[in-house]
């Protein structure tokens, strides 16, 4: 039908568009009358035209979900994306992209060297989202070192598990290789001399007894 249309139509040639209608287009305005408007139909039917106009409702739904695109997608199924993104910033919902400086880089790579939690890294950046923050991380390689494990005041226990940590070995990982139970899962701080040596046997070590005099 389109064709046929088409073909009964003289165009000037002020504007070509591609796709399956290569013609030249007077104006702009005649393209917008010759397509139609675009959307779903509200009614089902295949001729039904939708208002472009946004309502209090899909603004609503604007405000609930972004920045997931994915879900306003799903709502607004009839919604192009580059239709979304030109009313998010209409109605100035937008975030801003933050510009990240070199002292915010620096501090971000010390945090990680740190090993800071998750609640700490936040506190060094109030104004930026935990997940920015950890994308920037990313984006420049830095990786988070484990924190150093609490010590007990036991020798073999603490050097184990501060080689652990070293050779970036979860406790869980070492009780499943070491076959020690959750022995060091639980950060049981009275030594067992069976666990500490199948541990250290583990790491490459060797318990050593001093007898005192």
């Amino acid at each position: 039908m389109l064709s046929s249309v088409a073909n009964a139509i003289l165009f000037r040639p002020a504007i070509r568009i591609g796709g399956p209608w290569r013609r030249r287009w007077k104006s702009w305005a005649a393209v917008r009358r010759f397509i139609g408007p675009m959307g779903r139909p509200q009614d089902g039917s295949k001729t039904a035209k939708r208002d472009s106009r946004w309502s209090d409702r899909e603004d609503a739904l604007l405000c609930a979900y972004y920045p997931d695109y994915s879900a306003l997608r799903a709502h607004l199924p009839y919604r192009t994306m580059s239709a979304l993104k030109h009313r998010v910033r209409a109605i100035g919902i937008v975030k801003q992209r933050h510009i990240w400086t070199n002292r915010e880089v620096v501090r971000l790579r010390q945090a990680y060297e740190e090993g800071v939690t998750d609640r700490e890294l936040a506190a060094l950046f109030p104004e930026l989202r935990l997940c920015q923050v950890k994308s920037k991380a990313s984006h420049i390689g830095a990786v988070r070192c484990r924190p150093k494990p609490v010590r007990f005041d036991v020798p073999a226990l603490d050097a184990i598990r501060a080689r652990s940590v070293e050779m970036r070995l979860s406790f869980v990982e070492l009780d499943r290789q070491a076959k020690t139970g959750r022995y060091f899962q639980k950060s049981c701080r009275r030594p067992s001399l069976k666990h500490i040596v199948r541990a250290a046997a583990f790491l490459g070590a060797e318990v050593l007894i001093e007898w005192s005099e």
